[in-house]
């Protein structure tokens, strides 16, 4: 194993402990992970020396070309290790995922008002009123594509979005209205929840939802099923960096999901 397989190996084990023991769990040989590891970094480094330093220059002293190869490999050097963001970011911790997932129970349930409002403004608009369907935010996404993110049942929820009771029907002639009426309706109608931490759960935090989602939530199963999922997406999310955490955008989370070659639970297939 060659210098920067070395350093690659100590960084995992200080830096990257969950990904260290998933390396274990999964019987792999760090040995040769790392080895191989290193020798593609060395591979890089090597192109990038021969780019960087260009041909040899007319009347040029051995000390100015040997000044020229190191210039250019300390450079190249630089480039690789920067290149490897995979093996030399660190790891995110749970704390930091829990602040900066984009997974939150908050936005869940604003995507479930907005999904039941853009129910309800079609079956009211009909198809010849498309026109006047024009909410201020986008058209939220589809539940599929949700129960990929969220790792939540679609018949779950599905159930959410129901809970969003809407009363009463809109006009078809004034639908912007009637949303905002509905949401005037919403916030009187609202309480405070305690759930517990995401990060340490013995602790509790405070959530503002709307009365019939509350029920929902408290149902039997409903709330034990939110915090199956909050750990399913830890275990898809653990072993990724803190960067990506941060710049992550939802079809990145689909993506990285499936690269990780694992199945989506049963419950969850996307038919």
């Amino acid at each position: 194993m060659n210098s920067h397989g070395r350093r690659a190996m100590a960084y995992w084990q200080e830096h990257r402990p969950q990904a260290w023991e998933d390396l274990l769990a999964t019987g792999t040989d760090t040995e040769t992970f790392f080895t191989d590891l290193g020798e593609q970094i060395e591979e890089t480094i090597a192109n990038l020396t021969r780019q960087f330093a260009g041909p040899d220059l007319p009347g040029e002293s051995y000390l100015e070309k040997v000044g020229r190869l190191n210039n250019a490999r300390a450079r190249a050097m630089e480039v690789a290790w920067a290149e490897q963001t995979e093996a030399f970011s660190p790891q995110v911790t749970r704390e930091t995922w829990a602040n900066e997932a984009a997974e939150t129970l908050e936005d869940l349930l604003t995507w479930a008002e907005e999904v039941k409002e853009w129910q309800v403004y079609r079956a009211a608009g009909g198809e010849e009123n498309q026109d006047l369907l024009s909410p201020s935010s986008p058209e939220p996404q589809e539940t599929a594509e949700v129960s990929i993110r969220y790792l939540l049942p679609q018949v779950w929820l599905e159930s959410l979005i129901e809970a969003n009771l809407t009363t009463p029907d809109p006009p078809i002639e004034d639908l912007d209205q009637w949303r905002l009426a509905m949401r005037e309706y919403r916030e009187v109608n609202r309480t405070v929840m305690e759930v517990p931490d995401e990060v340490q759960p013995e602790a509790t935090h405070q959530v503002v939802v709307w009365n019939p989602v509350r029920e929902f939530l408290l149902r039997s199963g409903n709330w034990q099923e939110w915090q199956a999922s909050v750990e399913r997406r830890w275990q898809r999310d653990r072993n990724l960096t803190e960067a990506e955490i941060s710049d992550r955008h939802p079809s990145r989370d689909i993506w990285i999901y499936h690269q990780q070659n694992q199945q989506l639970p049963p419950h969850m297939q996307v038919t």
